[in-house]
């Protein structure tokens, strides 16, 4: 995870350097990913549903940093959200 935090940093710098109205937005979906994540660290416990809400923040993140290459939906019913899945099984997917 820290290459990965040490170059989102690096975006939201530049962005608020810049002044780009973007640097908030990009910022709460970072935050989002972080308060999703960091709990799950040590874990050996999740559900797919806190994976899809994982893997939705990260997703944000890509597609602000690469808008014209990467859209995306996830959809999954109530059932499937509640069962179990290896944390941060589903990123690797992408």
């Amino acid at each position: 995870m820290p290459h990965f935090l040490f170059n989102f940093l690096a975006n939201v710098r530049e962005l608020v350097e810049s002044a780009d109205p973007q640097a908030p937005i990009f910022l709460d979906n970072l935050i989002a990913y972080l308060r999703a994540a960091v709990p799950k660290l040590g874990s050996e416990e999740n559900t797919v549903g806190q994976e899809l809400t994982l893997a939705q923040a990260y997703l944000n993140l890509i597609q602000m940093h690469m808008p014209d290459h990467l859209a995306f939906s996830i959809s999954a019913n109530a059932e499937v959200r509640k069962q179990p899945c290896l944390p941060i099984a589903l990123q690797s997917l992408g």
